[in-house]
This record gives structure tokens, sequence and C-alpha cells, in this order.
């Protein structure tokens, strides 16, 4: 007879426990290792994060992102030819200036294989950063032999500045990516496979055409990483010049737009009003610069939630970097200087001093300075790594502190998506033009309503809802099946209003209407609200008041009414101008020197502003900071010295944002008076002018 023997069960042993170490002895005995299951679980999650609801965060959807795919309908539809006609162009116009290139590339497959959507198109842009999240997790277990390489992928996701810019199509987050990859192949390089360099240059190439300050962060990059490593590419010399070959071959499409575009950089900075192309001393510019470049690396400006970037870029209570990760950096950042010695750490410590170039030629913001998130998190991640070591040298737990830190990082990544899909909307309540910029998809999708329900019907839609008209041709097929204008057209001229039309305006619009009494029968027949419940856009139809050729004609007559009074100059200069009656501001903003400070006339273009000086001035030119619209600037004068009188030209076609506009005389006059007339037309309609700053050159 057989005794069974009672089992003997380990204290505190259970059905459930047994399990779990079964489970997780036969992962780490197999190939896959808890680590690795983790950085797998890390990327899903990195994917769920950047896909769920594209459409609804961010809230906006601008030009900027639109026009990486209209750009490529075009090309395609001209057989890889761009508006200048050149084949495979190595940079797209973008609003005004050349700055658009790989992003464009990237949105071409997508095209042609999917229904054009928010979604896709953004879907795109952020499966592409999903490189970024690889190539962290990979520099981290391959170069800092962590394995706890997964948080970096997650320290990714929660890097709130990351966590919205990668959710959009905007090309910075794409050269990021690229950024990530190159560092990530520059350290295989550097510690095991010297072969790696190939690819790292083809990224390097890649983040350099994707966005304008890569150039300069690839530049600055480059030449930190080559010093530093100088005598290893010595020893692999054969390769690292295999390697400038390849790189001098893949500047080609480069040395193609400057021999096409000689200006196009120079125009680049003009438009963005950098101090480089202003009358600063060379020194009073280097220091700007490096004034700039230290504004990159201030951690006030990462960590602390700031007012300093447009609200459509920031995540309201984050700061850009997340929070928590602050002390890990510093450490980091010591622990680099440490080990400095070591290539992998000094080229992380480079890099994040290496990133700020990229801002510093002109304001910085974080569009500009997202490339500074790479080092961080990796130099944070580091830092983690090496206290987790410590922690399990003290008999804690590698699986333990693993599913904590895991469900923590996950937690807080899943939390911040919660947040932004539900109260982002409502964290800014400026949704204009120069805020959020909401109402791209919630406008187009009524517009497509009322089409489709009034066949044939004349529809006249704002251009306030985005800067630009790509945003509309995005929902639409060429031409367009409705008119992108302003009320403004009919508010200061007559035209003739045909019977079922309707507008649409926003809020700022419609209030104008009113207090013109211009209008008659105005009645609202549909109104999209913005997300806090303010009124955003009014379908409207209405009529004009009987007597309008009257009020129009009174209107005309006032128009030509200048009014006087006396200004001084930023030199002291004491001046008498004549100008245009102003709706706001006054005269003495025009020449205050002050940015911010705007004069805006009464009735539509022009602004007259007929300026007469006491003694005879020395003049060799005058710049004006106008607005965003498509602008004229005619500028006359008598100069003491000729009977020729002066007169002088110049157009610039829409921006971004406000900017000068320069006429160089091309000599020195003195002059005793001087008359500009500012024209600025809005989508070929006469519209109010604004004025912040008139600035006279002077010998």
């Amino acid at each position: 007879m057989t005794v069974r023997q009672p089992e003997v069960k380990e204290p505190g042993s259970n059905i459930f426990s047994r399990s779990y170490n079964r489970a997780l002895a036969t992962v780490q005995a197999g190939s896959w290792s808890l680590e690795k299951v983790l950085f797998i679980l890390a990327i899903l999650l990195y994917l769920v994060t950047h896909l769920v609801k594209l459409d609804s965060f961010p809230i906006n959807f601008v030009p900027d992102e639109a026009n990486q795919t209209m750009l490529a309908v075009d090309m395609i539809r001209d057989h890889g030819l761009n508006y200048d006609q050149e084949f495979l162009p190595t940079y797209f116009v973008n609003g005004n200036q050349y700055e658009l290139s790989t992003s464009v590339y990237l949105q071409v497959l997508p095209t042609i294989l999917f229904h054009r959507s928010i979604d896709v198109t953004r879907g795109t842009a952020a499966m592409a950063t999903l490189l970024a999240a690889i190539s962290i997790g990979l520099t981290l277990k391959r170069m800092f032999k962590s394995r706890y390489y997964w948080t970096g992928v997650l320290l990714l996701i929660i890097t709130p500045a990351w966590f919205m810019f990668s959710r959009t199509a905007f090309d910075t987050s794409l050269s990021t990516s690229f950024f990530a990859a190159f560092i990530y192949f520059y350290l295989v390089y550097r510690t095991s496979s010297p072969k790696a360099l190939y690819p790292a240059v083809v990224m390097g190439a890649l983040c350099f055409y994707s966005f304008s300050p890569a150039q300069v962060v690839m530049v600055v990059t480059g030449l930190f990483l080559l010093i530093s490593d100088l005598r290893y590419h010595w020893q692999n010399r054969e390769i690292f010049l295999w390697a400038i070959g390849l790189g001098m071959l893949l500047a080609l499409p480069y040395v193609r737009y400057l021999i096409l575009h000689s200006s196009g950089n120079y125009n680049h900075l003009v438009t963005l009003r950098s101090y480089w192309v202003s009358d600063l001393t060379l020194l009073e510019k280097l220091k700007q610069f490096g004034g700039n470049w230290l504004k990159g690396l201030d951690p006030y400006y990462w960590f602390i939630p700031n007012n300093m970037d447009l609200v459509r870029h920031i995540m309201k209570g984050y700061g850009h970097l997340f929070r928590l990760s602050f002390p890990f950096l510093v450490f980091g950042v010591i622990l680099s200087i440490r080990f400095i010695k070591s290539s992998p750490y000094r080229a992380l410590l480079l890099l994040l001093v290496a990133t700020p170039a990229g801002s510093a030629l002109v304001e910085p913001n974080i569009t500009r300075q997202l490339f500074l998130i790479i080092p961080a998190v990796l130099l944070s991640c580091v830092a983690l790594d090496n206290i987790l070591r410590w922690l399990e040298k003290k008999r804690v737990s590698f699986v333990l502190i693993s599913l904590i830190l895991f469900v923590s990082m996950a937690g807080s990544g899943g939390y911040m998506l919660y947040d932004s899909l539900t109260n982002g909307p409502t964290w800014f309540s400026d949704y204009g033009l120069y805020g959020m910029q909401y109402g791209a998809k919630q406008l187009y999708g009524e517009v497509k309503t009322w089409l489709s329900l009034h066949p044939g019907g004349n529809l006249i839609v704002t251009p306030s809802s985005a800067n630009g008209t790509e945003v509309a041709r995005f929902f639409f097929n060429d031409p367009l099946p409705f008119e992108i204008n302003n009320i403004d057209g009919y508010l200061h001229e007559y035209k003739p209003i045909k019977p079922g039309t309707e507008f649409v305006v926003n809020p700022d619009e419609y209030r104008r209407i009113i207090e013109s009494s211009k209008f008659s029968n105005l009645q609202v027949d549909k109104t999209i609200y913005f997300p806090n419940g303010t009124p955003g856009f009014y379908f409207i139809h209405l009529d004009y008041v009987e007597n309008i050729q009257q009020v129009f004609a009174t209107e005309a007559a006032l128009r030509s009414m200048l009014l006087e009074g006396d200004a001084t100059l930023p030199d002291g200069t004491p001046v008498t101008v004549q100008y245009s009656l102003l709706d706001s501001g006054q005269l003495s903003y025009l020449f205050d020197g002050i940015s911010n400070t705007v004069t805006r006339t009464k009735y539509a273009t022009p602004f007259n502003i007929n300026i007469t000086f006491l003694s005879p001035y020395l003049i060799n030119g005058v710049s004006l900071h106008v607005d965003s619209n498509p602008t004229r600037l005619i500028v006359d004068g008598q100069s003491l010295s000729s009977d020729t009188p002066l007169h002088f030209e110049q157009q610039k076609g829409e921006s971004s944002d406000p900017g000068d506009m320069v006429i160089d005389f091309g000599s020195t006059y003195q002059v005793t008076q001087i008359k500009i007339q500012v024209f600025s037309i809005k989508d070929n309609e006469p519209c109010p002018v604004q004025v912040w700053e008139i600035t006279f050159q002077t010998p």
C-alpha cells in the first residue's frame, strides 16, 4: 500500500503565485525576456497613444499640416513637378517660403492609397515618429546596456511636447525622429560597427531636409562629433572617407536648390524676421545668437508651464518635458560629465548642447527646439537605469521594479491621452486665427452639408478659420465649390449680393455686420459652436439696406479725409503727419519703436501717411512692419538735390505672420516730405490696413 505524502507548500504559496512563477520562468528561459516583452508593449502603447482619435487632438488642423498632403497631391497630378516646374524638387513652397521636403514625399503613397483625411495625414506622420521611439530604446539597450531600455519609449510618450507634436503632421516631429535614428546609428558606428556610419549619414541627411532649423542642428552636431571622436574617425578613415562621399552625394539636391533659389535662405530669414538680416553689428548678432542658444537650455522653459509659445503649441498645465524627469536629467548630465571619456556619454552631452542651435537664428520656440527632447530623454533614462541597478544590488527584485515602473509610466501615458482628448478642447478660449485656429473639420463638414442641401448655391466662407486656403483644398476637390472671402469686401464697397447667397462669418465679422448698419433682413441659419460653448461660425444670409449706394459714397468722401498731428521719430526728430482716419491705435504708435503697438485704418485701403520734416532730413530707405495680408507699398518724396521726384513701389504676398517691407532707395537723399501709401488686399478684396511701425533708414 502506497502512502501518499501530503504536498509541502512554500509559505505564502498558492495557485496564482505558482502559475506566475512558472510563466515568468518560461519567459525568462526562452527568447522572450521580460525586458523584450515590456519593450514591445511600450511600442504598442506608443501606437495607441499616437493613433487614437488623431482628428480630435490637437483640436486644430492647420495649413502647415494640410499643405504636406496637398503638395503631394499636386506633385502626383503634375507628374513629379512642383509649381516652379522642378522635377522631384528639393523643397516645396509653404506659405511664401521654401521649407517643406521629406514630409511631402512621405505623404505621396498614403495619398495614392487612401482617401484624404486628417487621420491619414496625421497617422502617416505619427507612424514615422515610431522611428524615434525605437531608436531611443535601441540606443539605451546597445550603447548603455540597459535592461530597462523600454523606459525610453515610455518617457518619450509622456513627454508633453513630443506627445502633442508627434500627433500632428508637422515636419518638426519627423525631422526629430530622423535625428534620433542618426544618434542611434552614429553610436553604433562609434561603439561596435564602423559601417553603421553609412545609415547614420542617411538619417542625418533626412533630418537635414525635413525641417529648416535641422540644417543648423545637423551642421553643429556634425562639427561637435567630428572633433569629439577625431581619433576614432582617423582609425576608421577609409569608412569615414566613404561616408563623406555619401554625404556629398546626398547633398546634391541641396546644391541644386541653392543654384535654382540662391536667395531662398535669405528670404526665409527675412520672413522670420531674423536678427541676422538686421542692421545690428556682427558682435551684436553673435551676442543675440548666444543668448537665444542659452534660452534653449533653460530648465524653466522646458519643465514649467509657460506662455512663451503659441497656445496651440502648448499642453495646458504641462511643461514641455515631463516634470518628474528633471532630477533624472540633471543626474544624467552629471553621469555624462563623470564618464566623459566614454564616447556614448560624451555624445549625449554634446547633443544636448547642440540642439538649441536650430532655434537660435530667430526667436526660439518649441517647434524649432523639439530636437532637444531626444538627448534629454536618453540622459534621463541613463540616469534612471543607474538608479535601478543600484536598487537591484540592494536585492530589490528586477521583476518587481520593472512591473511597477511600467505600470506607472504607462498609466501616465494613458492619463495624458485621456486628459488631452477630454479637456484639451477647453484648455484655452482663444479659438481664432492667432489662437487655436479651431474649426477646420467642423466648419468644412458643415460646408459639405450645406452644399449638398443647396446644389448650385452660392456660399462665401470666411478665411479666418485657418491661415491660408490649403485647409479648404484638403477637404474638397479643385476647384473649390464655394468662395473663400471676407465679408469686409461687402462692408467697404458696394458689391451686388446674388439672391440665395449664404455667408459663413466668425463672431468678430458678425459684430462688424451688425455695427455697420449696412444690411437688412439678416438671418442666422446655423451656428457652429466652439468647444467651450461660445459661437464660432454663423451661416447667414442678408441684403443691403435700400440707401446703400449713398452710404458708400459718404464713406468714400470720408476715406479721402486726412487728420493731422505731430509726432517724434525714435531718433528725436519732430515731424508733422497727415494720416487716414483710424479705427484703433494712435499716430504715435507708428514711430514709437515698439513692435506690439498697432494702428488700423477705419476704412478700407489705402493707409495714407504724409510725413513732413521740419528741417531737411537725410534718408536712404524706409521700413514698414505690416500685417500678414498681401500688401502693396508706395513711397513718394522730393529730394532737395534733384528735380526728379522719388518714387518706389514694393509688393509682398500673404505670410503666416506680420512682417517687414523694406524699400532701399539705393542712395542717400535730403528730403522735407515723404508720402507713404499702404494697400492691403485680402483675397482680392480691399480691407482696413494695419501698420505696426515705420522706420527710416538713415546714413
